[in-house]
């Protein structure tokens, strides 16, 4: 957030074992905000800086008042007794706290533990596919600020991460793993509360969270032109395996010569837009099982969050 800092020169005192210093900030968003404000020019000092011109004291913690919109007034105390300088209550210095949960929840199911699909005795699939109770696992992380970046929660939330992340005191996690439910206050907050608590939720899962996946099983075919079928190339004995909008799965025969299952017949359509394929197992051949695959959310650098790989 953009703010401007002007020293008010007037204000400023030194006694040689002690000093103050004043400042006006504007755009802070929090009394917090305008304690730690720096527009890349002038910052204001943090507890236990040295005095810019005597070495001998040190900044108490900075003192911010609200004295208009979003125009407030800090001031900062110098002193020779750097013990009263660690004082530790002030409340962005506190680290952020790491909560685990656990959820239930009901969810249909097309495979089993070994990745076989759910199939009938002519191996069709069934009406509706099972449902199963599967533990999920959650992470929330609390921390205070001086205040709550409602636009960096909007972009955060619905997205998994796209890297790995370092979850502290308790391990690695791979790309996708993560997903943000939410990022919001964890109360009320008036103008001139001095920190607001955020809260990050977030869902952990054992597969990349940003596909929907879903079990295609296709179906073997050729495609006719009134009524008579049309040549599709060196098809397998039984016919192409055909995904449900009648396009070729890959790797079924020699056709266009690619050795990919691309038809050769004009116009014919292959996998559906956006849809990516995943076979199990990697060398499934038909009628074995293969899934398509689409993006739905989006991946980010989570840890420009200052929450992981620290």
């Amino acid at each position: 957030m953009p703010v401007e800092v002007l020293e008010i020169w007037s204000r400023q005192s030194d006694g040689g074992d002690g000093a103050q210093k004043a400042w006006t900030v504007k755009g802070a968003l929090s009394v917090s905000h305008a304690r730690i404000a720096d527009d890349g020019t002038i910052r204001i000092p943090r507890r236990g800086d040295v005095h810019p011109t005597n070495p001998g004291i040190w900044a108490g913690k900075p003192d911010a008042k609200r004295i208009g919109f979003n125009l407030y007034e800090v001031t900062v105390t110098y002193s020779n007794d750097r013990g009263s300088t660690s004082d530790d209550t002030d409340p962005l210095s506190e680290p952020p706290e790491y909560e685990w949960s656990i959820g239930l929840q009901s969810v249909e199911i097309d495979a089993d533990i070994d990745g076989n699909p759910f199939l009938n005795s002519a191996r069709s699939a069934l009406d509706q596919n099972p449902t199963s109770t599967v533990t999920q696992i959650y992470l929330t992380i609390s921390r205070n600020l001086p205040y709550f970046d409602v636009q960096r929660a909007i972009r955060f939330t619905n997205s998994v991460n796209n890297a790995e992340l370092a979850i502290p005191m308790a391990g690695t996690v791979k790309e996708g793993q993560v997903k943000c439910l939410a990022i919001v206050p964890a109360g009320k907050y008036t103008r001139d509360s001095e920190y607001i608590t955020e809260i990050a939720r977030f869902e952990i899962a054992e597969f990349d969270q940003s596909m929907l996946r879903f079990m295609d099983l296709g179906f073997h075919g050729v495609v006719e032109d009134n009524g008579e079928p049309k040549d599709l190339g060196d098809a397998p004995a039984g016919g192409f395996k055909l995904n449900g909008l009648g396009g070729v799965l890959p790797k079924q025969g020699i056709t266009g010569g690619d050795n990919q299952g691309s038809s050769n017949v004009p116009g014919f359509p292959g996998p559906p837009t956006g849809a990516t394929i995943e076979k199990y197992p990697p060398d499934a051949e038909p009628p074995q099982t293969v899934w398509l695959k689409w993006k739905n959310l989006k991946k980010r650098s989570f840890a420009d969050l200052g929450l992981f790989n620290v």
